[in-house]
């Protein structure tokens, strides 16, 4: 799950540095026109943070039900082997009775 929120991360990362850059390269330009520009190469910020974020976010979604998923199977399988345990004494005190 922490690569996946890495990789939201990466991606914000790489909009905002490669928009600085080219801010900095064309200063005389306004910042519609840079980010025009961007765009024309399909440098946008659906393509490079929203829709990753999106896939990053279903598989963080995904491996969290999964846990859940393994959190309950965990809590059944130790109350069943506390059912065998306590079964297993009951047995053994009517063995020695």
């Amino acid at each position: 799950m922490k690569n996946y929120q890495d990789g939201i991360k990466e991606s914000e990362k790489l909009w905002n540095k490669t928009v600085s850059k080219a801010r900095s390269m064309g200063n005389l330009l306004e910042n519609w026109e840079i980010h025009e520009a961007l765009e024309m190469v399909g440098f946008t910020h659906e393509n490079i943070v929203g829709f990753p974020t999106g896939q990053y976010q279903n598989k963080i979604d995904k491996v969290r039900k999964m846990s859940d998923k393994f959190k309950n199977i965990e809590g059944e399988i130790k109350g069943k082997i506390s059912e065998l345990v306590a079964r297993d004494s009951e047995l053994a005190q009517q063995l020695k009775g």
